[in-house]
């Protein structure tokens, strides 16, 4: 089992391998293009960013920082992870 959580505290639970996306829609974040080419969907992991699928070459191309994914293109593989969506 995975766990997304805002770092106001709010999270949900995912089963591994579930779309960062879809469990930070579910939490009332809104999400623009999904194709990982607007930048939008760009978020800080405060912890547990081993936690995740590899960095997506689509964030290298927007110049993320290291502690930086693209909702649409990150996976929770297992555990918990926590995001700064500001």
């Amino acid at each position: 089992m995975a766990i997304l959580k805002l770092v106001s505290g709010e999270k949900v639970d995912l089963n591994d391998g579930d779309s960062l996306a879809d469990a930070a829609e579910s939490l009332g974040i809104p999400l623009a293009c999904r194709a990982g080419v607007c930048g939008s969907c760009r978020v800080k992991i405060v912890s547990g960013i081993e936690n995740l699928n590899d960095r997506s070459e689509e964030a290298d191309m927007l110049g993320l920082e290291d502690n930086e994914r693209l909702m649409c293109k990150a996976s929770i593989k297992q555990g918990e992870v926590i995001i700064d969506p500001n």
